[in-house]
This record gives structure tokens, sequence and C-alpha cells, in this order.
């Protein structure tokens, strides 16, 4: 959650410095993806739960989605 937050929260929108800042990459690929293979529901809640445990703006499932897919390019 945190990853998705620092990237939508960065003044840039840096996704390389907040991937190269993970202690495990592969998990949290991992994770972000089937993130996303829960379809439409799954990112809505994903970014609700961001949202609570960040204390911020809530995401769009629409922005949730590309900051997951920005993600996954850098991890790939």
């Amino acid at each position: 959650m945190n990853l998705v937050h620092t990237v939508a929260t960065s003044p840039d929108h840096a996704v390389a410095p907040a991937v190269e800042a993970l202690d495990d990459p592969e998990a949290s690929g991992e994770a972000l993806r089937h993130v996303l293979v829960g379809g439409v529901h799954s990112v809505e809640d994903f970014a609700a739960e961001v949202t609570e445990a960040e204390g911020r703006d809530p995401l769009s499932a629409h922005q949730t989605t590309k900051i997951i897919g920005e993600v996954l390019t850098e991890l790939d």
C-alpha cells in the first residue's frame, strides 16, 4: 500500500525511486498483480485501503490501476 501511496503523492510521480526502496520487489509485484486480477472491485477495495491506511485523499480506481501498471512495468 505504501508503494502506491508514495507514487501517488510524489510531486513528479516518481515510480523508479519508489520501486528501488522496496525490501521485496518480487512479493510486492505479486501482491499488486493479485489486486489487478481481482477486477474492478478488488482495485476499488485496494484504493480504499490505501486511503484509510495512509490518511490521504481517496484514489480513484483508474488512478490506482494506472499506478499499479507503472509499478509492474518498472519491476519487469
